[in-house]
């Protein structure tokens, strides 16, 4: 059985045991902010990785800020958590969003054709907009159910 009185108790502060912590969070935080940086409107698995990263390292830094809170400066600590939890909230919205437009591109690349990518045989936004269409056909195709056979 674990007896507490057995521990040794060591002389290190919270801020000694906490601060590596939190910087090895920032850390993730700051790398995936720089992938977001780098990948955002030129690849949307790139974004969302990225994404799904930087709401990870927010949880996770406001998660700590909350649990140690009373070994922390209370202010700064309220402060801090607030700004993650608006970032994190803000990211979820764009990684949604962001799910959604690869399934979108997916569904129209199938309706457009196998090989076909969107924007890639049409130069007019609204002929790459229907997506019943074909481009540069002038009447509109049934809508077909692609069960994968």
């Amino acid at each position: 059985m674990h007896n507490p009185d057995d521990e040794v108790v060591t002389a290190e502060t919270a801020g000694e045991v906490l601060a590596p912590y939190l910087h090895a969070r920032a850390n993730d935080f700051l790398r995936a902010l720089r992938r977001h940086g780098e990948s955002s409107g030129t690849d949307a698995a790139g974004t969302e990785e990225a994404t799904r990263s930087l709401r990870a390292a927010a949880r996770r830094i406001g998660g700590t800020l909350h649990t140690f809170r009373p070994l922390l400066d209370g202010a700064w600590a309220d402060g801090l958590r607030t700004e993650l939890a608006w970032a994190s909230g803000t990211l979820a919205q764009e990684q949604a969003c962001t799910s959604r437009l690869v399934r979108l591109v997916d569904a129209l690349s199938r309706l457009t054709g196998a090989g076909a990518r969107p924007g890639t045989g049409c130069r007019s936004p609204a002929a790459r907009a229907g997506a019943g269409r074909r481009c540069g056909s002038a009447r509109p195709r049934p809508a077909r159910c692609w069960s994968g056979s």
